[in-house]
């Protein structure tokens, strides 16, 4: 009996390790999952600046004037200041590119921008007739172009519009700049919508980021190291691309939205104690 109450228990045994699995390493595991990686919408790189570029401190009685804090939150402020330049961006893209028409974590700023303003605009016809190789290395007026710096890829910062078109023929230019100014409003799609779905964005944070750095700040004064600061932030970087492309449109078709534009501007400059960069986007506009 002893031995069969033996022969049964290790049988037993060897049952219960032939099924037994030992504990998975955690590298192991992690290996099963496809984690979703947050497409960030890259600033693309900023227009060389001039040497000789000097900013004045705008007079106090213009800041009063932005003292309400209009377009509530600094998050809700990103999100409508970025929401505009995606419509200015979009009405100049040849490209068919959708609308926003759901927005969970900004419905209501959404929902009022709706009443304001018409979203449906009519496109904005660029000209760049006037081109010439010569434009390519003459430093002032690439100063003032920033959507020659845009990428001509989804992904990457490179290659930039500038650097197809020097190998190009002066017949297709005008489309290489079309297709830059497109992949650019489709990754502030993106963001947009990352925006919208999930509350934050990593462009966000770094606007955030720096506003908290400016507060803080003794230093930040109007110069040329710190506007190439903002211009590595999304809605500092637009402002001077809209500059531009406001100074090429040849109609006037896109008036309606320039008040509103030019309030998110102020206010966005206000708070990031940055009026004085007007300087500078005022300075892309009178370049010719």
């Amino acid at each position: 009996m002893k031995n069969i109450l033996l022969i049964l228990c290790f049988s037993t045994l060897i049952s219960c390790s032939s099924n037994y699995k030992r504990p998975e390493a955690f590298s192991v595991k992690m290996k099963r999952f496809s984690p979703v990686e947050e497409k960030v919408n890259l600033v693309p790189y900023s227009a060389p600046l001039l040497e000789e570029m000097s900013f004045s401190r705008r007079p106090a009685s213009l800041e009063t004037k932005r003292k309400k804090k209009k377009f509530g939150s600094n998050k809700t402020l990103y999100f409508l200041a970025l929401l505009d330049q995606f419509q200015t961006l979009k009405n100049y893209s040849l490209s068919k590119i959708p609308e926003i028409e759901t927005c969970p974590h900004f419905h209501t700023p959404l929902v009022k921008r709706r009443k304001k303003q018409r979203l449906t605009q009519q496109k904005g016809i660029l000209n760049y007739s006037f081109l010439k190789n010569s434009h390519l290395h003459d430093k002032k007026f690439l100063s003032s172009t920033p959507e020659l710096y845009l990428p001509i890829t989804k992904k990457k910062k490179n290659p930039r519009v500038i650097d197809i078109i020097k190998k190009q023929d002066e017949k297709s230019w005008n489309n290489t700049i079309q297709k830059g100014i497109s992949f650019h409003a489709l990754k502030t799609l993106r963001e947009i919508r990352q925006l919208c779905n999930k509350g934050k964005s990593t462009n966000y944070y770094n606007f955030q980021n720096l506003m908290t750095f400016i507060k803080r700040s003794k230093n930040f004064s109007p110069s040329k190291k710190n506007l190439k600061v903002l211009l590595k932030t999304t809605l500092f970087s637009n402002m001077a691309l809209i500059s531009s492309l406001r100074k090429k449109h040849r109609s006037r078709g896109l008036a309606s939205v320039k008040r509103r534009e030019k309030e998110l501007k102020g206010q966005v400059l206000y708070r990031m104690k940055a009026t004085w960069a007007e300087e500078y986007f005022k300075q892309i506009k009178d370049v010719k």
